[in-house]
């Protein structure tokens, strides 16, 4: 077989990997290299070739740099050429029709997205900016349009947190190198057939522009880390800092994100520590890790610090009586188009020109055929992928738009263990049943589960549990105890994880004005807390032992004070739970530090307390709950150990003749749920320590699960929704 001529066009390093592939592989023969023409670069603005010139030179092979390769007397040098195939990468022009038409085989073009994703010039950056988790190289027919020629081949990749555009361009550069070669022989033969991008999915991924990199402290902390990433090397994020009696521009080439709440105002600095610089965003904090000065070197925060006046409680950014005299524009947001919302309005044109004049802000414009949902597919294996949407609500269904998700002590089961309660995850599973959202369609016939109609655009509490109501335990007023019961997040039905949800009307919950989303999340673990109180019966004047202050726990102590405990012992190992605990009127015993039993005979005269109420989920603190209760008390078990055997010594609870009652769950508790909390008998103030975008969910549940950074309840918000 003889070999296949090419020409290959390209000009920046990230084709380089592509022209070398070509050049070693006897099959191919490269009878011409078209690059950009030299450029004036350095400090002394000499003209010096692009990387893919140097490799050419290199390799012996003929170079043409055009101003432009579309003219009548560079189409005359390319037929001479005759080239059978021609091969872009990062080349930097629009080839015209006549030009495409030279090679009986056509051109293919190696573009740094999965198409239809990301056309455009600046498809790695958009990609970080916008936090996908993968991205990769496809390999495809040019046609007239940009970027919507036909697809023979792709190849994926993951984006990595380390990741900057420099290396996902790097890694991809070699991708698509590879790529490339196993695709043209089968291209050549015929024996690969080339498939028409679909309309669906698609968006466009403008030219990156100097403004973009700076810094607006009122986005997510998340938001700016992805620019921070997407803009090395160039134009890097940036912002200005007071230094005496000037301002100087900061550049920020590393970063990491805190999840953590705070209540200053954005570009303020938190902490200065040889770890960082810590910031405060719109939400969560930045720690700045790695910057440079104007007119100086990269360093680290570390290094950057001693001599400088840089203090928490200063401000980042220039002042507004500056910002008249700095002419960058403030950084483009991304704009996703609601799956509900007419798209006319935003088809995406095939003339780079229109595209741009309809795009002013160069946003990302995307037809969003899908949702983000987070799966677990096995023990501690949570993955961020895109699903289908759900479709349209049926006859007494809802179509939710989730809000808040918060992560409970029984989605830590699931996430560490793939399985509860005997129940095995056997498929990908959407975890999460604590949640809120937006009603976005209405089915017909759909009511509430107060009984009245629900409306679109109405927020909701969710009770996941979705009952038969025609089982005998319904019939019998015992919902939670369904014989058919299905449960957000328990196998196999997905929970709330993801972005749109369709639920049983009669599980929805409309949310006072006093209530925002999280805490209408947080109903349910209230519900589950309000019928552990209506198990155990307490009574006026009862003393409560709590084993356990997680949310469910400290929920329990403030009811049990309001159903008139008058002393409320409440146990843990974790001593920020423990102070908690307190300011909500709970006596605390850390487990660290003592013995629980010993501890708790002991504040009650040797008796026990009449009530005991597990919520640790913990093994040993079910044998606890029948030796720290008083003759004729009560237990209520409310945890869900990870040993499925319950252990408790049996002459113990028998001879104290104890009465031991198992929560399951919880059943018409929500009402009461939302009066309690919007008039403000119960509160959730302090409860939620930390608060994670949908899309680091992993990072979220890695974090609850360690019970790290002072953790008590973490939410999960969507991020068109914070």
């Amino acid at each position: 077989m003889d070999r296949i001529r090419i020409v290959f066009m390209g000009s920046a390093g990230i084709a380089c990997p592509a022209l070398e592939a070509l050049a070693r592989n006897p099959d191919f023969e490269i009878v011409g290299v078209v690059t950009q023409p030299d450029k004036p670069r350095g400090r002394h603005l000499h003209p010096a070739p692009c990387p893919v010139k140097e490799i050419a030179f290199a390799k012996g092979l003929r170079v043409f740099q055009p101003d432009n390769p579309n003219t009548t007397e560079f189409l005359q040098t390319l037929r001479k050429l005759s080239p059978e195939l021609i091969v872009v990468a990062a080349y930097g022009h629009i080839l015209s029709k006549e030009l495409l038409s030279v090679p009986p085989f056509g051109c293919l073009n190696i573009h740094t997205s999965l198409l239809p994703k990301y056309r455009g010039a600046a498809p790695i950056q958009w990609a970080i900016i916008n936090d996908e988790q993968e991205t990769g190289v496809t390999i495809m027919l040019i046609d007239e349009g940009l970027d919507t020629g036909p697809i023979l081949a792709q190849a994926r990749t993951a984006i990595l947190p380390s990741d900057t555009a420099e290396s996902l361009g790097h890694r991809l550069g070699l991708l698509g190198a590879e790529l490339l070669i196993q695709t043209i022989p089968q291209f050549m033969k015929g024996t690969l057939k080339a498939v028409p991008q679909p309309d669906v999915g698609a968006s466009y991924a403008p030219k990156i522009k100097k403004e973009h990199g700076k810094i607006d402290w009122t986005q997510s902390a998340r938001h700016i880390w992805n620019r921070v990433r997407a803009f090395v090397p160039w134009p890097t994020a940036y912002t200005w800092f007071k230094d005496r009696d000037s301002y100087k521009l900061l550049k920020v080439w590393k970063a990491e994100v805190i999840g953590k709440i705070h209540h200053t105002e954005p570009g303020t600095v938190l902490a200065t520590t040889k770890q960082g610089i810590d910031i405060a965003c719109g939400e969560h904090i930045l720690r700045i890790t790695e910057l440079q000065v104007e007119g100086s070197r990269r360093m680290s925060a570390d290094e950057f610090l001693p001599g400088r006046k840089l203090q928490p409680g200063d401000k980042l950014g220039l002042p507004a009586t500056l910002h008249t005299t700095e002419k960058a524009s403030q950084p483009s947001t991304t704009i996703a188009l609601h799956p509900h919302q007419p798209t006319a309005a935003h088809t995406i044109s095939s003339d780079s020109r229109t595209i741009e004049k309809t795009m002013q802000t160069n946003s990302l414009q995307t037809i969003n055929t899908g949702m983000v949902a987070v799966r677990l597919h096995g023990p501690q294996d949570l993955r961020v992928e895109k699903i289908p949407l759900p479709g349209k609500p049926g006859p007494g269904e809802v179509l939710l738009r989730v809000t808040v998700t918060t992560i409970c002590g029984s989605d830590l089961h699931s996430y560490l263990d793939a399985s509860i309660g005997g129940i095995t995850i056997k498929s990908p599973l959407i975890l999460g049943h604590e949640f809120a959202g937006v009603i976005e369609e209405v089915g017909p016939n759909a009511v509430g589960g107060d009984f009245r109609p629900l409306a679109q655009g109405m927020r909701v509490a969710v009770d996941p549990a979705m009952p038969c109501w025609h089982c005998e335990m319904c019939e019998q007023g015992n919902p939670n105890l369904c014989l058919n019961l299905q449960f957000c997040g328990t196998y196999p039905t997905d929970g709330s994880l993801c972005e749109y949800k369709i639920m049983p009307a009669r599980s929805c919950f409309a949310l006072p004005g006093n209530l925002d989303d999280t805490q209408g999340a947080l109903l349910e673990a209230l519900g589950v807390a309000i019928h552990a109180i209506d198990l155990a019966k307490i009574k006026v004047g009862d003393r409560v032992a709590i084993l356990g202050a997680g949310p469910i726990g400290l929920l329990i102590l403030q009811l049990a004070l309001l159903a008139g405990a008058t002393r409320v012992l409440i146990t843990d190992k974790l001593q920020w739970r423990l102070n908690l605990a307190q300011k909500y009127g709970g006596e605390p015993i850390n487990v660290t530090l003592t013995d629980p039993v010993k501890a708790i005979l002991a504040q009650t005269n040797g008796l026990g307390a009449d009530v005991a109420i597990e919520a640790a989920w913990a093994d040993e603190t079910v044998a606890q709950t029948a030796e720290i209760v008083r003759p004729g008390g009560r237990v209520v078990l409310v945890g869900i150990p990870r040993d499925e055997m319950l252990v408790m010594r049996h002459a113990t609870a028998r001879r104290k003749g104890l009465t031991i009652r198992l929560c399951r769950r919880m059943k018409h508790c929500y009402p009461r749920a939302i009066q309690l909390a919007s008039t403000g008998k119960i509160t959730f103030e302090g409860m939620v320590t930390h608060r994670f975008p949908l899309r680091s969910a992993p990072e979220a549940f890695k974090l609850n699960a360690a019970y790290a950074d002072g953790v008590i309840k973490v939410a999960i918000y969507n991020e068109s929704h914070p």
